[in-house]
């Protein structure tokens, strides 16, 4: 947060979108704090505290996935979202009606945007993007405070959990094709972060001087839009949270 939009907006009332997925992550609110200066998502990976929580009966929400966890908040209306347009001019509500495809949260050089492709062609987008901490930790609770009256009822550790999905037909879905499931395969266990750029130009080839891409895994002249890419990723995803952990991802 810069001093103008602290200045404006007062203190601790307010997080950034990068401190909101931290604490979507770890519920912890020291961390947030120790996040305030961080501009962008990928700074994250330099926090070493930054370990995923489970609170309740749901699973842990790691780093790739938290931003896409914030944006479906964004989207369904428990979180509101302030930013300034094109980065200058005054902070006010992100108006969500009038876009065809709602805006995602990702790192566009130093800082974080709220952007889709549409706005994108238009050099139109949001930035300077901070939400209410309240409808954070409503949206995400913290977890309980550990009990310790009675240590010796509470088992030194806990079973591991079962995954509520199978392994199969989660991971390996006839839907998703073998070349981009090999490639995401070897990108997770190399823990890289996949990008829908990086999965586009691995697929169709990356564009030339035209716009055109060429020299892809899949077959000469194949047609893949973005929010299949999307798809195809939250779907290795899933499987991969039972059986691998979540692959490094950036939102979508």
């Amino acid at each position: 947060m810069n001093t103008e939009t602290r200045a404006e907006v007062g203190p601790a009332k307010w997080w950034t979108v990068v401190q909101a997925v931290v604490w979507i992550i770890t519920r912890s609110l020291p961390l947030v704090e120790r996040a305030s200066s961080m501009r962008t998502f990928a700074a994250l990976q330099r926090l070493q505290e930054l370990r995923s929580v489970s609170v309740g009966d749901d699973p842990p929400i790691r780093l790739e996935a938290a931003p896409a966890e914030l944006r479906r908040a964004v989207k369904g209306g428990g979180v509101g979202i302030y930013g300034r347009r094109r980065g200058s001019g005054k902070l006010e509500s992100v108006p969500l009606r009038g876009y065809v495809q709602t805006p995602w949260l990702e790192d566009r050089g130093n800082d974080v945007r709220f952007v889709n492709e549409t706005m994108a062609q238009t050099g139109d987008y949001w930035a300077d993007l901070l939400v209410r901490s309240d409808q954070c930790m409503n949206t995400w609770p913290a977890a309980p405070a550990a009990d310790t009256t009675s240590p010796a009822s509470t088992p030194a550790t806990a079973p591991p959990q079962k995954p509520t999905y199978q392994r199969e037909t989660e991971y390996s879905p006839k839907r998703v094709p073998k070349q981009f499931q090999q490639w995401a395969k070897k990108k997770h266990e190399a823990k890289q972060i996949i990008t829908e750029d990086m999965a586009l130009d691995a697929m169709i080839g990356p564009k030339d001087a035209t716009g055109k891409r060429s020299g892809g895994m899949l077959a000469p002249g194949k047609h893949l839009v973005r929010t299949t890419v999307r798809g195809w990723l939250a779907t290795l995803d899933k499987g991969w949270v039972a059986t691998r952990g979540t692959p490094r991802r950036r939102n979508t």
